[in-house]
């Protein structure tokens, strides 16, 4: 008589697919298959920021949430079934891009010269610079940009900001204030002596300058100047 042999149990067995998944700056949402012949399995994660959801037998979803440590981050989430080996995925997320200007304020007088430059530091391949009103008018290099302001002729004071922007980094605000030109008013604005009036006669200054100056075309007018 013969006999056979007890069957051996399979080998335990455990896959993960993909085993590495990468997400952007600002996280999201992928999924995982998992197979296995030992039932079921555990999944966990390496840090709070990768969340595992089971959405059915052996596919997991997995979220990572928005990275906002400056720099490029690495986790992972460990699998394991039955006495199969257990598993690792690798999850990598990359970094938010850095970015900064100098100066961040620019102050331009009424006539709007000379052209100003701001240095742009950045981790991204391009950025881009808006101004918010068209009389400052920005030239791009690679680098860095600069700033023209036309002439303030609106009597006062002015103001606008420029957006600097570049991939995926916070957006960078420059302050742009042009001062308004000068006033100057006379009064009166003419003045009439007789051939022998020798009395002096007052004309009123009114300026928002710091000073003045007057001077007459002959020298046989005398002007003598008060504060």
């Amino acid at each position: 008589m013969q006999l056979s042999g007890a069957q051996q149990p399979p080998n335990p067995t455990l896959s993960v697919e993909p085993g590495f998944l990468v997400f952007p700056v600002n996280g999201g949402t992928q999924v995982l298959i998992i197979t296995t012949n030992q039932g079921s399995y555990q999944a966990v994660a390496s840090d709070d920021w990768i969340t595992i959801t089971t959405m059915a037998t052996g596919t997991d979803s997995i979220t990572v949430s928005t990275n906002t440590t400056g720099e490029e981050r690495t986790g992972t989430i460990t699998y394991s079934a039955g006495t199969a080996d257990s598993v690792t995925v690798t999850i990598t997320q990359s970094a938010q891009d850095t970015l900064s200007v100098d100066p961040t304020t620019l102050t331009f007088d009424s006539t709007g010269s000379p052209a100003q430059t701001v240095t742009v530091t950045t981790t991204a391949d391009s950025y881009t610079a808006t101004a918010a009103d068209d009389w400052a008018t920005i030239t791009q290099s690679d680098d860095s940009f600069t700033v023209t302001a036309s002439e303030n002729t609106t009597g006062d004071s002015r103001s606008t900001t420029i957006t600097v922007s570049a991939g995926t980094a916070d957006s960078v605000t420059v302050t742009v204030t042009q001062s308004a030109a000068d006033t100057l008013t006379v009064s009166p604005t003419s003045l009439t002596f007789g051939y022998d009036d020798t009395d002096a006669q007052t004309v009123d200054v009114s300026t928002t300058a710091d000073t003045y100056t007057a001077t007459a075309s002959d020298d046989w007018i005398t002007v003598a100047t008060e504060a």
